[in-house]
């Protein structure tokens, strides 16, 4: 079992943090990797897994039936989410005391890890529904 494609794509210019994705050619093989039953799987890690890249902060699983953009977007999200924490930045907080350069910086790298998505299954002859 191996998946159809895997790169990886980087939250923010010039910075070693980065997202590994996978394209998986059925759900089955998506889901015997990932040991969950879903359409797609964003696995985070607070602490990096023993042998693991340390700059790693998910990995992103997807069925290539699957690939919407409803759930690129989902699954970056969960991706984004793991590495705003990774990098020490709390959600909550900066939203409720309006802590705008947070914010900008985590639009920013939604914006950019999604287009690098796309771009690259878009290269690879992937289709999104």
């Amino acid at each position: 079992m191996k998946p159809l494609a895997v790169f990886d794509v980087r939250p923010e210019p010039r910075k070693r943090r980065y997202f590994r994705v996978l394209v998986w050619g059925t759900l089955k093989e998506l889901r015997a990797y990932t040991g969950v039953k879903a359409y797609a799987v964003t696995t985070y890690y607070t602490l990096t897994p023993p042998g693991a890249d340390k700059y790693r902060s998910a990995e992103i699983s997807f069925a290539q039936r699957y690939l919407t953009h409803g759930l690129l977007t989902h699954e970056g999200l969960h991706a984004i989410l793991a590495w705003a924490h990774a990098v020490g930045i709390d959600l909550t907080k900066s939203f409720l005391e309006g802590i705008e350069a947070h914010e900008e910086r985590v639009c920013d790298a939604i914006g950019r890890t999604l287009g690098e998505i796309i771009e690259q299954l878009t290269k690879e002859g992937f289709t999104i529904k």
